[in-house]
């Protein structure tokens, strides 16, 4: 049964906390990285999280054999006895804590140790950062942030599956291009025709373009382009651009704007990227005008960050796939 926590608990908390860091942790971390997860996870922590309704547990035969905190869009400390490993006590608790966090929030975020990440990655987990954070003796403990996206049908923006991806072709590039942004947006996005020509010359170019539409069933709201590398004609490209992959282009037609539907894309976006369909890359990259802060905002939620380069007028962010 998993339940949260009661503050009686913290003592037998912690003691699952620390005998798991124990056994598992020397194969992976020194004696120093280990010292901290123990120090870092003392009893009066757990006390407070468990004090603001934070914590969960799993039990058995009324002993406790795993547990796990929610805390914001963020899933911490989960760990399961190791003699109770292999039961599916720590995908049990995952399932409630993700579910619990994905009633507010869009994805969920976790900081995985080294032994863990094999264990996050099975449940769809991508990796957005590589951490290094240093400890004492000038050990360091690294670690991976990590991001799932909730499916479409569960979250808050109501979205669902039924919203897509649909290669351009001679049969939808006419009713694409006839999506427009508001007059306002204009001077942050090419239009449609625009990014078609651009999609052209860079495949004649010996570049990569794939354009899509953006399909809510069978009514187109918006449009992206996914590039990878620099054409022929790309003089001036970035050095991000050569060898990874961006997310070129962006816009959802000025009727449907609010729906959420640009944060579905960019995630079905991402989602094709790593598919890597011009071969493994390490970062997807894109840029933005430096005034365009909806777009900072939404590229920054899915880990984007900026790296003080440019595109010629606009901010570079980077994403590490």
């Amino acid at each position: 049964m998993i339940r949260k926590a009661q503050p009686e608990q913290a003592g037998e908390i912690h003691d699952v906390v620390v005998s798991t860091i124990s056994e598992i942790y020397p194969k992976y971390y020194t004696t120093e990285v280990v010292e901290f997860f123990i120090g870092y996870h003392s009893p009066e922590r757990i006390r407070e999280d468990i004090s603001a309704g934070k914590v969960y547990i799993a039990e058995e035969n009324g002993r406790i054999t795993g547990t796990g905190t929610v805390n914001g869009d963020n899933i911490e400390r989960v760990y399961v006895r190791p003699e109770y490993r292999g039961k599916g006590i720590g995908s049990a608790m995952m399932d409630v804590l993700e579910g619990e966090i994905l009633k507010d929030h869009e994805a969920v975020v976790v900081e995985s140790s080294l032994p863990a990440g094999e264990f996050y990655r099975k449940r769809k987990y991508v990796q957005v950062k590589h951490m290094d954070y240093p400890v004492e003796n000038g050990k360091i403990l690294c670690y991976e942030v990590m991001r799932k996206t909730g499916k479409a049908g569960t979250r808050k923006n109501g979205l669902l599956d039924a919203v897509r991806l649909e290669k351009v072709t001679a049969e939808n590039v006419w009713e694409l291009l006839k999506l427009d942004v508001e007059e306002s947006q204009r001077s942050f996005v090419a239009s449609n025709r625009v990014s078609m020509i651009e999609a052209y010359t860079s495949i004649t170019g010996n570049g990569y373009a794939f354009p899509f539409g953006i399909y809510d069933h069978s009514t187109p709201v918006g449009f992206l382009m996914v590039g990878y590398d620099a054409d022929d004609y790309w003089e001036d490209a970035p050095e991000i651009a050569k060898g990874n992959y961006n997310l070129w282009r962006l816009m959802i037609d000025r009727k449907y704007q609010g729906r959420g539907y640009g944060r579905e894309a960019v995630r079905l976006a991402l989602d094709f990227i790593r598919s890597f369909p011009c071969g493994e890359a390490e970062y997807c990259w894109l840029s933005y005008e430096p005034e365009n802060e909806t777009a900072r905002r939404l590229y920054r939620s899915f880990g984007f960050e900026e790296t003080g380069d440019m595109d010629g007028e606009e901010v570079i962010a980077v994403l590490k796939l």
